[in-house]
């Protein structure tokens, strides 16, 4: 008998070659479905809503697999046990029987992902690893102007990820949203069903630009109509998958959602 669930995880993408199981190095990916595998006696494949790249972040990760194991753990234990087996740095957040129809991806009507600014003087951390600012070096209104210019659409092809393809954007964030949790923090969420290689690091590197006082908003107006890519992806270790919505008529509620997660995050000392 097929059994079918759905499971939802969390992850600090740094010790990662991204999602996506590859040969010879450590993926999320194939932590978890090694772990799966052992309780089930089975070889299990995970299928995720997206895949993250290396040293990206997820606090809401979706994915569904199959097992055709007859199954003696309890859904409600599948959490508690698989934690116990897996990196402090993975964790999962629920385990649940779904319907067959039920796909990870494909199903998937929003995403949102989230990028956070620190502005912290600590000289211990590596600058190429997570985008952090001096106290003297944040402009905050700044910023939210390139919000306000990105927010509803605009075709570029600067958004695309560097060493991707020359697409222009057209499935555009429905949302964009930028929010101060303290003198030190903001984070910027973008909403969209689908996202290209890179991009949620593009538009944080132009939004990082304006806030770090290194683009004013008129500049980034121009540069988002040349036609040669000139704006990096910001650094991968601030990026993170926050929320994945299956419903439709909850679009409108999944910016609150992902702030919410946003908040449990930061509020439980993730510093």
């Amino acid at each position: 008998m097929v059994e079918h669930f759905q499971l939802i995880c969390s992850y600090l993408g740094g010790e990662y070659y991204g999602w996506q199981r590859q040969p010879d190095v450590p993926t999320v990916q194939g932590v978890i479905e090694d772990q799966i595998g052992r309780l089930t006696e089975n070889n299990i494949t995970i299928h995720a809503s997206g895949r993250t790249d290396r040293g990206v972040n997820a606090l809401g990760q979706v994915t569904h697999f199959d097992t055709g194991a007859e199954v003696r753990i309890r859904s409600h234990n599948w959490t508690a046990i698989l934690n116990n087996m897996l990196p402090c740095d993975i964790r999962i957040r629920s385990v649940k029987p779904v319907d067959e129809k039920f796909h990870a991806r494909h199903s998937a009507r929003l995403r949102v992902y989230g990028y956070r600014f620190l502005c912290l003087d600590n000289k211990k951390l590596k600058p190429e690893l997570e985008w952090r600012f001096a106290p003297q070096e944040w402009f905050p209104s700044a910023a939210g102007q390139a919000v306000g210019q990105l927010r509803g659409g605009v075709k570029t092809k600067q958004f695309s990820g560097r060493g991707g393809s020359t697409y222009e954007a057209e499935y555009w964030p429905l949302e964009l949203e930028l929010r101060q949790i303290s003198d030190r923090e903001i984070w910027l969420l973008v909403a969209a069903k689908s996202f290209r290689y890179k991009m949620v690091r593009c538009i944080a590197s132009a939004v990082g630009q304006c806030l770090s006082g290194t683009l004013s908003a008129g500049d980034l107006k121009t540069k988002l109509h040349k036609s040669e890519q000139t704006i990096k992806p910001a650094p991968a270790a601030g990026c993170y998958l926050l929320n994945v919505n299956y419903k439709e008529k909850d679009n409108d509620l999944i910016i609150d959602k992902a702030w919410q997660r946003v908040k449990y995050f930061v509020d439980a000392g993730s510093c």
